[in-house]
């Protein structure tokens, strides 16, 4: 680990040192070529700078305001790092939690694109003093259709709230629903296509990058997914955002036959779970789906989805079937928009503030998750979950988040018989986040 962070830091301060200076979380002059200057809300299909229209595989993440050094083989390298800090205040009912504070993430990321049509990333995280890898792939764009090809360990192309970039949450924490049904980051293969209205993502994954030693002498077990998004609107700052996933896997080794789904209740200074399905004995395989809406019209985002998992089972068990749902609306209430990536089917921050004050904003989300299904005796609790946050924007690389939370669930949320159910709590939390 330690030899790890000590190649980061190094390549890191070359970087910086290449690098002219620039104002807080914008892209400075290149060596070659004029200022580099992140788009305004709108039209997504590529994302991009004049400099960079050409190379759209930077991704979004370039449009959202990220360092920028270009080489002078004409290569671009960018830095993407963050640090929070979390604090909790739990309002205890049937079961103790654990008031604190967290160092929730402490990310270091270097992203480049080589050559016009080559991309890669490596990004690590070292929160609770453990090195812990996220992305690290390569991807190319090939120059005659508009596909690209990723190969590496990154997220798995389902559920939009997921895939939205921990730096660009409106709450502090992703929704239960997400912590239960989404694999997260694995080992594999995507095809991407692009189109100006949307795109697709089909990809075929392995275990994750740490299971090596839990699998000694068994294959490695695989899933299938697909992820389509169109944006039938998509001016400035008005968009109406569509999207469909599914999934097929089969257990993971060294189990294989048996699957076993958990959520915590949308926080993570205590890190309590209440809903615990248990082993699931003699399953065969699982299929997910997942239906996304949003739209953008202003200041004004709404968001929600829907997400299941259907278990197939042997020796004529029941087939059971689990699912959640959630909705959001947040407001923006010193007027900025956000920007939204059609590349990608995801949006991104705010703005940049428009008053000296920075900017505000204010959401709630409602979500429910059932893993019940008293038909095949699984009985993994119900949740419902109502946030209310706030949000300050003091410039581009800070924000404070604070969140209020009310958690009801059934008789059945009791971590498998570890905990009390039906316990119904609330509690603040709070995120301090700093990032380039």
């Amino acid at each position: 680990m330690r030899r790890s962070f000590l190649i980061l830091a190094v390549v890191a301060s070359q970087l910086l040192a290449a690098s002219p200076a620039r104002s807080s979380g914008q892209p400075g002059p290149s060596p070659s070529s004029a200022p580099v200057s992140p788009p305004t809300v709108g039209p997504a299909p590529t994302l991009s700078s004049p400099d960079l229209a050409a190379s759209e595989e930077a991704g979004p993440d370039f449009a959202l305001g990220l360092p920028i050094v270009r080489t002078a083989s004409g290569s671009l390298l960018w830095i993407d790092s963050r640090l929070q800090i979390d604090a909790a205040f739990y309002r205890e009912n049937k079961n103790e939690l654990a008031n604190g504070l967290l160092t929730r993430r402490v990310t270091f990321a270097l992203k480049a694109t080589f050559f016009r049509h080559w991309s890669a990333e490596l990004d690590v995280d070292f929160a609770e003093a453990k090195l812990d890898l996220r992305d690290v792939w390569v991807m190319v764009r090939l120059p005659w259709v508009p596909l690209a090809i990723q190969v590496g360990n990154f997220k798995e192309p389902f559920g939009l709230d997921y895939l939205t970039s921990s730096r660009l949450l409106t709450f502090v924490e992703r929704t239960s629903i997400m912590d239960a049904f989404v694999l997260g980051r694995r080992l594999g293969g995507a095809l991407r296509g692009f189109a100006p209205f949307g795109q697709a993502t089909f990809g075929v994954f392995g275990q994750e990058a740490t299971d090596r030693d839990d699998r000694v002498g068994l294959d490695e077990r695989y899933s299938v997914d697909a992820r389509i998004s169109g944006a039938p609107l998509n001016r400035q700052g008005r968009v109406i955002h569509l999207g469909l996933a599914g999934s097929y896997k089969v257990p993971d080794a060294p189990d294989q036959t048996s699957l076993r789904l958990k959520a915590r209740p949308e926080t993570r200074v205590d890190d309590v779970t209440f809903l615990d399905t248990g082993t699931i004995d003699n399953v065969t395989s699982y299929w997910r789906y997942g239906a996304e809406l949003a739209a953008l019209w202003g200041p004004l985002h709404v968001q929600g989805e829907v997400v299941g998992l259907v278990v197939n089972r042997d020796n004529d068990l029941a087939r059971s079937h689990l699912w959640g749902a959630y909705g959001s609306v947040s407001w923006a209430i010193t007027g900025e928009s956000r920007l939204y990536a059609v590349e990608e089917g995801e949006f991104g921050g705010i703005e940049r503030p428009h008053r000296r004050v920075g900017a505000f904003e204010v959401a709630a989300r409602f979500s429910h998750l059932l893993l019940n299904d008293l038909d095949a005796d699984i009985r993994g609790g119900r949740a419902d979950q109502l946030t209310l946050g706030l949000n300050w924007y003091p410039h581009d690389c800070f924000k404070v988040m604070l969140d209020y939370s009310f958690v009801f669930q059934d008789e059945n949320a009791d971590d498998n018989g570890k905990l009390v159910g039906g316990d119904n709590f609330s509690f603040f939390q709070l995120r301090l986040q700093a990032h380039l």
